[in-house]
């Protein structure tokens, strides 16, 4: 889901190491060893486990909160949340969201500081 400040993935099931373990990196269990192995084959996919490393870079290096990783219960769901770099869109549409009907950016909140990784729906 994208919302203006935000994009939200989210896929069913638990993950298969604990939320710890992402955050620390250097951990992979995929849950389907024949697609990883394809895409080892096509050089488009890594093992190591460093996947949530790489946006915490990105997040960082745009100055934005590190990516928010949650499991969720009653269904069970893993959900990220980014933020997005919002500054300088007031007026604009933004794209992919529905062209000429897509959400018009009206105001937009300066960034948080000291809040952490909390995020709402």
């Amino acid at each position: 889901m994208r919302k203006p400040d935000r994009i939200i993935a989210s896929n069913p099931g638990t993950l298969r190491i604990s939320i710890g373990e992402v955050e620390a990196g250097g951990v992979s269990d995929p849950r389907n060893g024949t697609l990883l192995s394809m895409f080892s084959l096509l050089n488009i996919g890594e093992r190591t486990g460093n996947g949530y490393d790489t946006l915490r870079e990105g997040t960082y290096s745009a100055g934005k909160p590190d990516p928010l990783l949650e499991e969720l219960w009653e269904p069970d769901r893993v959900r990220l949340t980014l933020e997005l770099e919002t500054s300088g869109l007031a007026g604009f549409r933004l794209p992919g969201m529905g062209g000429e009907s897509s959400p018009l950016v009206t105001e937009v909140e300066p960034p948080r500081v000291g809040q952490g990784n909390k995020t709402s729906d």
